[in-house]
């Protein structure tokens, strides 16, 4: 009964959703049929707000979904077709619509063999927008990730790093333990560095000279642990190590995809 009435609510726009789309592009073949049929559907949904809802809970009546699996059904193929934000990296939208239904999972388990899921590590929405929006956009000039940065990131937002470190994103760093370098310091760095011999082994009067030049500087390399404090006008004997107390944070863990058959596929399309 409920079938038939959304149809009747809808009846024009199911018209032009299964006849006349179809047969507007009927012409096409492959992507371009595809991307046009998307292109169409989309106008027809943004041109009768509603329907888009409508359209999916029909299906679910007409796949015999049960009534306290519809909501989740209709919320997961919503999700499903607005699709990842463009330009993110990494999108738990699937997930976090089948975590907060478990009714309609149990039933894609039970009835289309979807496999379990650990929904543990799925981030806040809070963490996933950061994440895609300002973490993953610090890129030093040639467009690598920037890991100094991004830990600076971290620090500067311990609500952002305390999910990550939950979630499995990050590992858990002690920051007083290990101090992070400023961006001026790394960059200083590199002329320091460069302060070599002909043979290319450190020229520790140059380098002394350099940071007896530049105070802040070395004071911050104390500060860091890179060398002791300059006695006179010799560098103290204990090597400076490099400023790469920057390590790369593990991915998040692949997300096995879930197996929805032709007919769910479809559906997505929809």
């Amino acid at each position: 009964v409920k079938y038939d009435d959304i149809y009747d609510k809808w009846a024009d726009q199911f018209e032009r959703l299964e006849a006349g789309i179809p047969e507007e592009v009927r012409l096409l073949t492959g992507e371009a049929k595809t991307r046009q049929t998307k292109r169409l559907r989309d106008a027809l949904f943004a041109r009768n707000p509603g329907f888009f809802e409508a359209s999916i809970r029909r299906e679910a009546y007409g796949g015999f979904v049960p009534e306290k699996a519809v909501k989740g059904y209709v919320d997961y193929y919503k999700v499903l077709y607005e699709g990842r934000p463009e330009g993110w990296e990494e999108w738990w939208g699937d997930d976090r619509v089948l975590r907060d239904n478990p009714a309609f999972f149990q039933f894609a388990q039970d009835t289309w063999g979807w496999r379990d899921r650990d929904f543990d590590n799925i981030p806040s929405v809070a963490f996933e927008m950061a994440w895609n929006e300002d973490y993953l956009a610090l890129r030093d000039t040639e467009g690598d990730a920037d890991r100094n940065g991004r830990l600076w990131y971290r620090f500067n937002n311990p609500a952002f790093d305390k999910e990550g470190i939950r979630t499995g994103m990050f590992v858990e760093r002690d920051w007083e333990e290990n101090p992070l370098p400023t961006p001026e310091f790394v960059k200083a760095y590199g002329v320091y560095d460069e302060l070599r011999r002909a043979d290319g082994s450190a020229d520790r009067a140059a380098r002394a000279a350099y940071r007896a030049n530049h105070p802040a500087f070395d004071a911050e390399g104390v500060r860091l642990g890179y060398w002791l404090p300059l006695s006179g006008s010799r560098a103290a004997a204990a090597p400076p190590r490099a400023p790469t107390a920057v390590s790369r944070q593990p991915s998040r863990p692949p997300s096995a995809a879930l197996d929805v058959g032709d007919f769910a596929r479809e559906l997505a399309l929809r």
